[in-house]
């Protein structure tokens, strides 16, 4: 339908998506699709962003769509930002995620003017930052401030920094549940196995049948019984010619 630039199932193409929203194939194809049917679905989009009643997952692939037209149609690059910004200003009644992309899409139109804009949003933590990077990242990305200006944990979201916080936490965690897992198990020291200890300190490896566990030595020796040995034997080549042999003399005779 993109390719064919059908502005016509445009609208169908709309209610799957509210159908499938947390399809995450479905969901990554809509933007391309907008973006090939071109500038004249931005009237529908703008609609549907506002609409209320619809999940973030639904709304924000039309954003993501609405990027890719600015992108790749300059001419229409002034309305793409329109739409993005108006929508913006709606924050608080916006997903946190979804208000990620949208400050994305201003950025990387490098839309200067909403910079207040944005800053209001992240001063009440209307965001993902996930999606565009903190504060100090998007100043940085419009322009307004160098890197220099900030130290490099500015630059880190907020869940990442509380992940880093938690760490200690959670590898503590994870030793308790190794320790509980061992617990009732035999060592191989304790358990009698005839085990080599010298051999564990050797530092070239043991050959096949060698090291620290060696297989117990049989108290006595027992002989294996090849083919032909034993109780029962098998005729000799000599013998079974020899009695061939005298059978066709016999015939002869007759």
């Amino acid at each position: 339908m993109g390719q064919l630039r059908a502005i016509e199932a445009l609208q169908p193409l709309l209610k799957l998506l509210v159908e499938y929203e947390y399809d995450d194939y479905f969901c990554e194809e809509i933007p391309e699709v907008l973006a090939l049917m071109g500038p004249e679905v931005l009237p529908d989009l703008m609609p549907y962003l506002a609409r209320e009643g619809l999940s973030e997952w639904s709304k924000i692939p039309i954003a993501e769509g609405i990027k890719l037209i600015g992108n790749q149609y300059p001419d229409a690059q002034a309305t793409c930002v329109e739409i993005l910004w108006q929508q913006l200003k709606a924050y608080r009644d916006n997903a946190d995620g979804l208000n990620g992309w949208l400050v994305d899409g201003l950025v990387k139109f490098q839309v200067v003017e909403a910079a207040d804009l944005i800053a209001a949003v992240y001063a009440e933590g209307n965001i993902d930052e996930m999606c565009a990077g903190t504060w100090p990242r998007v100043q940085v990305d419009l322009g307004l401030k160098a890197e220099s200006d900030f130290e490099p944990d500015d630059f880190v979201p907020e869940s990442i920094r509380e992940l880093r916080a938690a760490l200690p936490q959670l590898e503590a965690f994870s030793e308790w549940l190794n320790d509980l897992s061992n617990q009732g198990k035999v060592s191989a020291v304790k358990s009698g196995l005839p085990l080599d200890l010298d051999a564990l300190a050797s530092e070239t490896p043991a050959k096949f049948g060698q090291g620290s566990l060696k297989a117990p030595k049989p108290s006595s020796p027992t002989q294996v019984q090849g083919f032909g040995s034993g109780g029962t034997q098998a005729a000799s080549p000599s013998k079974k010619f020899s009695k061939k042999s005298s059978k066709k003399k016999k015939k002869k005779k007759k």
